[in-house]
């Protein structure tokens, strides 16, 4: 299926698209801008999710190539461009959450209160506040008027105030909601990550060779839409489809959370992801790679991080 755009404007060096690709939920700006930034004489794109538009900055005129590129262009397709990715977006970190923060504000506030001398109130309290005024001042700069903005200016007039309680009891409280919010967000990479490991490597599937049914295993990212997977007990189920055959229980907890494994039969649909505790199956494909229930809640928790 087509998908379908409009030429809102071009000049020599640049053209905008409003696409309409963009409204389906799962489609990433970050993912969508790599794929797009790869085609040859392009020099950037921008794109605006909610307003569903792309803006090419482009060395001569390529639109006819780009238009045939934005028509054929899938969702799959841009699931697949990262599959074989541990992170495909650059919300992930690898860097642990610090507490080094709170610690200096926690002691500033404490001393604060211990210290007769202004001055030196003045100097601890300037101290520990010296990285939140930093980064408002350069998010000011770069973002104009934002909430860290005005905390740090909230923390900046209170010190001109000699107000130190009030400064160091404020940088107190955005650095553990920072602390908070760091924390959050590592467990929800955590999380990615490991959804994003390959569930299955290899896969056992029916094939025809020699006029005769076998059991062939291939690759998992080989299986195709329609194939006939078979899986056995201990095996984890690497598609979306239908039981043509078998009954047996699956463990769904990693993707359903249901603590009790589930009785599957003939005619009932199985995710990918989960696992197989009793039983064989043959199970008909339905969605495979990154289509498949495990991919796509990968890149909803990517896109909903990316959103933050």
């Amino acid at each position: 299926m087509k998908n379908n755009f409009i030429k809102v404007h071009q000049t020599s060096t640049r053209v905008r698209y409003k696409y309409f690709l963009l409204k389906e939920k799962f489609i990433d700006e970050n993912i969508l801008k790599n794929h797009l930034k790869r085609i040859d004489y392009v020099i950037d794109v921008r794109i605006n999710k909610k307003a569903f538009s792309i803006i090419f900055e482009i060395q001569k005129d390529i639109t006819e190539k780009l238009e045939e590129i934005l028509t054929k262009l899938t969702l799959d397709e841009l699931l697949s461009n990262c599959e074989n990715e541990a992170v495909c977006v650059s919300c992930v970190s690898e860097e642990e959450p610090s507490i080094k923060g709170m610690l200096n504000a926690s002691s500033a506030l404490i001393s604060e209160r211990l210290v007769r001398n202004n001055m030196l109130k003045a100097g601890i309290t300037t101290a520990a506040s010296i990285p939140l005024l930093i980064d408002g001042s350069k998010e000011l700069l770069s973002q104009g008027l934002t909430s860290k903005v005005l905390e740090s200016a909230a923390v900046a007039i209170s010190i001109y105030r000699k107000d130190y309680l009030a400064a160091n009891s404020t940088n107190v409280m955005l650095e553990l909601g920072e602390y908070i919010e760091e924390t959050t967000v590592h467990k929800s990479d955590d999380l990615l990550k490991e959804l994003a490991k390959p569930n299955v490597e290899e896969a056992w599937v029916e094939k025809v060779v020699d006029g005769k049914t076998t059991e062939i295993l291939i690759k998992s990212s080989e299986v195709e839409v329609g194939d006939i997977v078979v899986v056995g007990i201990g095996n984890t189920i690497p598609v979306d489809g239908h039981i043509l055959e078998g009954t047996g229980s699956v463990n769904q907890v990693s993707m359903t959370g249901e603590a009790e494994p589930i009785v599957k039969y003939r005619g009932d649909r199985v995710i990918s992801g989960t696992i197989i505790e009793e039983g064989r199956f043959r199970i008909w494909a339905e969605h495979v790679g990154s289509n498949t229930a495990t991919q796509r809640i990968r890149h909803y928790i990517e896109n909903s991080l990316n959103e933050k």
